[in-house]
């Protein structure tokens, strides 16, 4: 899907804009400060089937869902780059600092890095704790958004036509 902006509402659905070409809206959001916001839309060649919209739209979802995972914690004012490497590495790196007192990561991006060093075990532990409520916060939200998709407005069936 691409994000197109420039809505003014959400307004999921599932449009016939052409002879041979079919639109699907999907989401809303705004950026911070913005007078207007953006929408997903996915076109088809083909009269698409129920199924195939929903394959588009989860992974859509899941894309944004690894997203936000990904650089959507911050730690001590600095992004905290969750990959899936550095998820391993935190918590193998946690593990060792049960025995040592000692760990420091890397936070921030490659253009304005920092190095944090954690004043004791109690400290990490917290910084362990947020990294997985973060995870757990995005996954939940990954659900709640798949399961409160209205998919009567994505019926084939019910398509609009928007062709003049």
């Amino acid at each position: 899907m691409i994000k197109i902006f420039g809505a003014e509402q959400r307004h999921d659905g599932i449009r016939q804009t052409g002879r041979r070409r079919w639109t699907v809206y999907y989401g809303f959001g705004k950026e911070d400060g913005a007078d207007y916001g953006w929408d997903y839309r996915h076109e088809f060649d083909h009269k698409p089937s129920l199924e195939e919209v929903k394959t588009v739209i989860f992974s859509q979802i899941d894309a944004d869902t690894h997203d936000r995972i990904l650089r959507g914690m911050t730690w001590a004012g600095y992004m905290v780059w969750l990959s899936d490497e550095n998820q391993r590495n935190y918590t193998l790196w946690a593990m060792a600092a049960e025995r040592s007192g000692d760990m420091t990561v890397k936070l921030g991006t490659d253009d304005n890095p920092h190095l944090h060093t954690f004043a004791d075990i109690d400290e990490i532990r917290v910084f362990i704790d947020a990294v997985a409520e973060h995870i757990n916060a995005a996954i939940n939200a990954n659900r709640r958004a798949k399961a409160e998709i209205d998919w009567q407005v994505y019926n084939p069936d019910n398509i609009v036509n928007d062709e003049q």
